[in-house]
Order: C-alpha cells, then structure tokens, then sequence
C-alpha cells in the first residue's frame, strides 16, 4: 500500500474513531440522564405518597383533637406536608390534567390547614361546619391515598414506568399504562366540591376576573395553532391540534414532535395567549452562562409580546436555568405579573415557560403609584439584626388574593445570610421576609 493511500486510510479510520467516540459519549449522556430522570421521577413520586399519608393520618387526629395545642401541631403538619406535595406532585411530568385537581386539592387543604392553625392559637372555637370541611378533605385524602399506593404497587411490581412519566394528557406517544394509572385519580376529584374560605386558595380567589382576558377577543383554532408554533420553533404544519383544555383558562392544546423531543403548547382562546409551552428534550453539555441563558430568556419573552419582563432569582440543574421573570413599569416590580422561563445550557434553546400568573394578573392600564414612605424611613422599619444593602419598590401578593405596595430590601445578617424584607408603604409593617437559600446551582427565595 502506498504512503498516500495509508495516509488516506488513516486519517478516515481517525475520524471514524472520533465519530464512535462521540456517539458513545452521547449514548452514555442519555443514558445517564435517563437514570437520573427515574431517580428523580421515583423520589418525588415516593415522598408524594409519604406526604399523602402524612397528611390523611394529621386530619384524622385534628378532627377529634380537643386541645389547642394539638390542634394546632397537627393543623401545622398537615400544612407543611401539603406544600411538601405539592412540590413532589409538580415534579412529576404529567400533564395539568392529571394533576390540576389533585394540585387545587393540597393547596386548599394546607391552606384551610393553617387558618384552623389560626383559630386554634387565638384560642377561638372550631365550629361544626369547620369540622365538616376537615372531615371532607380528610375522606377525598383517603381516596387519594389509597389510589396512589395502588401506583406504587405497580411500580414495584414493574407493571407501571417512572421513565415513561411524561407530558401524556394526549401527547403523541403517551404510555398507556400511566394514563390508565392517573385515570382513578382524575375521576375521584372530577366532583371535588367547591370550597369557599377565607385563604388564598379559596375557589372564589381562582376563579377571579383576568383584565387581559376579559379585553380580549376569542380566536379561532388556526391562529392560535399559528401561534403555538412559533413558541414551539417550529413550522406550523408540524403542529398537531389535541383538543380543547378546560383549565383555569380555556384553552386550545397542541403538540409537536420537533427533532425527536415531544412538545406541547397550550394557547388561551380569548386572545391567543400562550399559556405555557414545555418540552421534554434532554439538555447535552453546558456551554452558555446563567447570563447568557437569562438574556435567552428575555429575548424569548420579547417574542410572545411580554415586554419590561425583569429576572429575579434562578435555579440550575439537569443541563437547564429556570428563572421567574416579573414585570416592571415606571420603577415598580409588580411580582403577581410572573412568568416562568427554562432555557437549555446547551443551545440556549427554551424548553419551557409558564405564563399562567401573567395572564392571570397583568393588567397594562395599572394606576401609576407613588410610595407615601420614604425609603429611609421604610429602612428604619427593617429589624436591627439585618443591614440593609439595595432598595426597590414593589408590588406583592397577600395570600388572599390582594397586593401590597412595598418597599424591598435585600438585607444581611452577621452571618453573611441574605434576606428580602418587605415593608408595607401605607403601615410602615414588614409585610413579608424571605431567605435567600444560595448555592452553586442558583438561588431560593423561601
């Protein structure tokens, strides 16, 4: 053989390696992103089934509890476990259908749980009809419970996939056996009871009036298909109309598959709003900073029509940034206004966002508001132990459905520990405190 021939043949086979190379590399990334997405998948559903349980066990005491005190321990778990559920229940990438019912349940639940904690600490009586409500939501938390532990059988027994856990409220490719799973839990709370209370979860809070909406047109199927593709990236014609989804807001859902990731896209149908658009593509190497994929998400922002959108704090993992972004006119952050971006590290490609709260809140004819406090006197408000280092105004939710007009103040301990403290305008009182839980993968307002 001669020299150029062997030097052809060499380099050919060099490449060759370097192509096998990196297709085990690949392989090898998906599969260990594949394990990591069922170790996450199991671990939410499990500690879901704990809280459950956790839960059904603290109602059954606080119901036949005659002491304040236990009252309120038992009130205060069933609160804690509520929200922990919530979480783990969000976790799992099932699709609003399976989950909404299940979700407004655990809201309202630790949410009536506290204002019986509430009532229990000033001493007031717990009335009758007080403890009907508890009895309901402890019998709807049996139903839950029960359905949830025959998912985990199957789970143990292999009858039922964590991987396959995934975006299926008729996505293309859903894995039947998930769906027939959720199907009991869906219908056991398709008659869950309206529930109207003092909390910020009450019915009558959920179903307020949204002013974009209520401005707004209907649209018909194709402009809205029209409109989930270009928040998808991709060309209408691959878009697959599913239905019509009867949410908080009416919506038509749709659903792509776009270079092998399946896609879904829900778009409101008063004023062809996108709801929310998530896609379940594995994120490969990080190459973008938090910066980077910050201003992505901006620019993607931008794109659906959401202008003056300011980001606040974000979280890494799994290859992907996910950040809250929130609204800001004339120097005023109106933080209901949120919307919630995932950006891939790879690519900078969005995977995900969720516009529910802006779409829900946002109104752009808001009376302009002037703070009555001044910020050094608002300061003096913050407690001793904190240092004061930036100041904003803002606009916050109360948990009954109203806003407060604050001064926020990103504060220190002596420890070094950071802190949001809000402080009411009109009262002068701290109307809320935050700590900022700081790590390497991001930041946590809790």
């Amino acid at each position: 053989m001669d020299r150029k021939r062997l030097r052809t043949v060499s380099i050919v086979a060099a490449a060759f390696a370097v192509l096998l190379g990196a297709f085990i590399y690949q392989l090898t990334l998906a599969q260990t992103y594949r394990s990591y997405i069922v170790n996450q998948n199991a671990r939410s559903f499990y500690d879901l089934v704990d809280s459950v349980r956790t839960i059904d066990s603290s109602l059954e005491k606080g119901i036949h509890s005659s002491s304040d005190a236990e009252l309120i321990a038992y009130s205060s778990e069933v609160w804690r476990e509520a929200g922990g559920a919530q979480a783990n229940l969000s976790a799992l990438p099932l699709s609003s259908e399976q989950t909404d019912k299940v979700a407004k349940f655990l809201s309202q639940t630790g949410d009536y749980a506290y204002m019986i904690s509430g009532k229990a600490a000033a001493h007031e009586a717990i009335g009758e009809e007080e403890k009907k409500t508890l009895e309901q939501l402890s019998s709807y938390c049996k139903t839950l419970f029960s359905s949830l532990s025959d998912m985990e059988e199957k789970i143990n027994r292999g009858e039922l996939s964590l991987m396959k856990m995934r975006i299926l409220g008729g996505s293309k490719g859903g894995d039947d056996a998930v769906s027939a799973a959720c199907a009991p839990v869906v219908e056991q709370f398709a008659d869950y009871p309206t529930l109207i209370y003092d909390g910020p979860f009450s019915d009558h809070l959920a179903d307020s009036a949204s002013v974009m909406l209520d401005a707004a047109a209907d649209v018909d199927m194709e402009t809205a298909r029209q409109t989930a593709a270009s928040a998808m990236g991709t060309d209408v014609s691959a878009v697959e109309y599913r239905g019509e989804c009867e949410g908080r807001i009416p919506a038509y859902c749709f659903g792509a598959d776009k270079d092998g990731a399946a896609v879904t896209c829900d778009v409101s149908r008063r004023g062809g709003y996108v709801i929310y658009m998530l896609s379940d593509r594995a994120p490969g190497e990080e190459r973008l900073s938090p910066e980077e994929a910050l201003s992505r998400a901006e620019e993607y922002l931008r794109g659906l029509g959401l202008s003056g959108m300011t980001p606040g704090y974000y979280m890494t993992g799994g290859g992907a940034l996910t950040a809250n972004f929130a609204w800001e006119q004339g120097g005023i952050i109106y933080y209901r206004d949120l919307a919630k971006v995932t950006v891939a590290l790879d690519t900078g490609e969005v995977l995900g966002v969720d516009l529910t709260g802006y779409i829900k809140s946002h109104d752009e004819n808001r009376a302009p508001l002037s703070a009555s406090r001044t910020e050094e006197d608002a300061k003096s408000r913050v407690s001793a132990r904190l240092t004061p280092t930036n100041h904003k105004l803002a606009v916050i939710p109360t948990d009954f459905g109203t806003e407060v007009f604050c001064h926020e103040f990103l504060c220190t301990n002596s420890d070094g520990r950071k802190y949001l403290v809000f402080i009411n305008d009109e009262t002068g009182e701290q109307q809320k405190i935050f700590m900022l839980m700081e790590s390497e993968n991001g930041t946590l307002a809790v």
